[in-house]
């Protein structure tokens, strides 16, 4: 007994499709101020786990110094802006036009560490600093 083989039928084309399913007009929706709300304060989150990118360096050192811990970016604190915030450590970069309160942070029990630009081309630099910080508990300057 022979088998007869048959073509099969082409599926049906993209028009077809479009043809047997209508496309229903778009409509916009009034999106609620709570949801904008969280969208925003979503985003934040986002923006704050980002790693700066002058700031590369100093990721990989905060994660081997404090390996099980949430390294928070750009971290803005009693109107004062931190480059990163690790555990009770701020990290912030020196700036003359706009100087750190140093007292008023340690008061509420952080660790400040104020570094330059230079010092974040330097791991170990870095590591040293971050350690002595967390060793003694002052507050670290260094220009």
């Amino acid at each position: 007994m022979r088998e007869r083989y048959e073509l099969a039928k082409p599926m049906s084309s993209i028009n077809d499709y479009l043809f047997e399913h209508e496309t229903q007009p778009v409509e916009l929706i009034k999106v609620p101020a709570i949801l904008t709300s969280i969208n925003s304060k979503i985003s934040q989150l986002f923006s704050s786990s980002l790693v700066p990118q002058q700031a590369d360096l100093l990721g990989k050192v905060l994660s081997n110094i404090f390996p099980n811990a949430t390294v928070n970016w750009n971290k803005s604190l009693m109107g004062q802006t931190f480059l990163a915030q690790v555990e009770d450590t701020l990290i912030c970069l020196h700036d003359p036009e706009q100087p750190c309160d140093l007292k008023k942070f340690k008061k509420d029990g952080w660790k400040v560490l104020v570094c330059n630009d230079e010092d974040l081309t330097f791991p170990r630099r870095l590591e040293r600093q971050i350690r002595q910080i967390q060793r003694s508990g002052k507050m670290s300057e260094t220009v």
